[in-house]
């Protein structure tokens, strides 16, 4: 650069699957206006020792053929650039070795220039630290989960490729989507347009949307017979969750609950957070663990006794009263009791005295049964409206916030419920959103490479009109049982 700075060698873009990293290659191969090569980790690895260090070899010498300058993408990098261990036996951990090796010394090798990698994963954890450092991996993009503005506008994206109801509020599935990724979303619109054109309709509702989201996150509906008797238990579980959720749990709103099977359930009650919240507090964690009990303890006071339908709620409050006292310090333990006690190193492993660890089970004992005595108050002071609720479900099999809420809360008028449900908090941006000139950008980039030039024929000329120059790399096996690219 004419300003003495050098260039990212490489870019590793890092995020959950399905936030979108593929998609962002994608479009930096549209927008490049250089070759771009596009592989997978798979796509190096072979049944013969060595090949697979060959396969790396041969497409950086293909990329540096042109004396141009190029980017190569390799999406799920962890199965080629994964931390190097000893070899106990095999050859395959040496056979990876070796692969990592030519791949670091392809990066930021003597006299190794002009390629840039990119590279997608979605456990940074797994690369070795060499792979990592300033001079190979530069740069590390973190792709996060859309925010509710992120989820709204990819809903709507997704949603002008389809007929659509005039009426569909995009903004209502998004706040429904609350840690949704990217790829997620577009299966929910793919299924409303599924489950559309099963109802005989050419374009997709607000309903259909609604029950989309459903289908994917609590599997498909289904119709059977059911015993009364055990209906009943199944009205009264979810009737007990309902309960504990509405008057405790101010941070979430009830969506809807039912006593129809979807899935593996015999029914849900489904509570979406009303905000983007990205922490927690104790008292907010004890909440999630008397929502939990709620069923168990509406099941105990309706027949004296529980279900196996609780499995699934117990192993959830095991999980956070666990985490809770051993890990966030919600306990007398103001410290992680795993780093501290149970250490695990290469091959070493300390555990906590038995009176350490009869003292973390008590704490989680004490909190969960603080917890189920609180249920069991509530659900028992507010008995009349357990039965109301229950029998509603048996009558309607579905019920929606508003409903439950005239059950709960009957003074409450519906000009007020749908106040509440529409009500968005307050939301500040933070932190300064990057702004790019690309007019002023011909003067920064290497030669070839992007700009703002007005020539787009010029080394520096604009290439946001130019069609992506992308490759899919395949190998072919000389006579000399020599793997190179195929040459187009």
């Amino acid at each position: 650069l004419a300003s003495g700075l050098k260039a990212p060698k490489g870019v590793l873009l890092v995020g959950r699957p399905g936030t979108g990293k593929t998609m962002l290659a994608k479009a930096i191969a549209n927008e490049a206006g250089v070759p771009f090569y596009s592989l997978s980790g798979s796509d190096f690895q072979s049944m013969w020792a060595g090949e697979t260090a060959v396969r790396v070899r041969a497409v950086y010498e293909q990329a540096r053929r042109g004396g141009k300058p190029c980017i190569v993408f390799i999406d799920e990098i962890d199965a080629i650039g994964a931390k190097r261990t000893e070899e106990r036996g095999g050859g395959a951990i040496q056979d990876h070795n070796k692969t990592l090796n030519q791949l670091l010394v392809e990066m930021d090798g003597f006299g190794k220039h002009k390629v840039l990698t990119i590279g997608a994963t979605n456990h940074p954890g797994l690369l070795d630290s060499a792979l990592l450092r300033p001079g190979r991996f530069d740069r590390r993009i973190d792709v996060p989960l859309p925010n509710l503005e992120g989820r709204d506008a990819i809903l709507q994206s997704y949603l002008k490729k389809t007929k659509v109801d005039p009426l569909v509020n995009t903004l209502d599935i998004a706040r429904m989507t609350v840690f949704s990724a990217g790829a997620e979303l577009a299966n929910i619109v793919n299924e409303a347009g599924l489950i559309a054109i099963r109802d005989g309709n050419m374009q997709i509702s607000q309903e259909d949307l609604f029950h989309a989201v459903q289908r994917v996150r609590f599997g498909m509906q289904y119709s059977r017979h059911i015993l009364v008797e055990e209906l009943m238990a199944t009205a009264y579980h979810e009737a007990g969750h309902t309960m504990v959720c509405y008057y405790r749990n101010r941070r979430d709103r009830i969506q809807v609950v039912t006593v129809v099977p979807r899935g593996g359930a015999l029914g849900y009650m489904w509570p979406v957070e009303k905000e983007d919240y990205v922490q927690q507090n104790k008292h907010e964690y004890v909440v999630d663990i008397e929502v939990s009990l709620g069923g168990m303890a509406a099941e105990q006071i309706y027949m004296d006794t529980t279900t196996s339908g609780v499995s699934s709620d117990l192993n959830s409050v095991g999980h956070i009263a666990n985490q809770m006292i051993r890990h966030w310090g919600m306990g007398s333990f103001k410290f992680n009791t795993t780093t501290a006690f149970e250490y695990k190193g290469d091959w070493t492993q300390r555990e906590a005295s038995s009176e350490t660890n009869r003292d973390i089970e008590m704490e989680i004992k004490q909190l969960v049964d603080g917890c189920m005595e609180n249920v069991l108050k509530l659900i028992k002071a507010k008995r009349l409206q357990l039965d109301k609720l229950a029998k509603a479900l048996v009558e309607k099999e579905t019920l929606y916030f508003a409903d439950i809420a005239a059950i709960l809360e009957p003074e409450r008028s519906r000009a007020d419920i749908q106040r509440e449900i529409d009500l968005l908090g307050t939301r500040k941006l933070v932190g300064k959103p990057p702004v790019i000139d690309l007019d002023n950008f011909g003067t920064w980039a290497l030669p070839g490479v992007g700009g703002g030039a007005t020539n787009p024929g010029s080394p520096g000329g604009s290439t946001n009109n130019k069609s992506p120059q992308s490759k899919d790399i395949q190998f072919d096996q000389d006579d000399g049982n020599q793997w190179s690219p195929r040459q187009d």
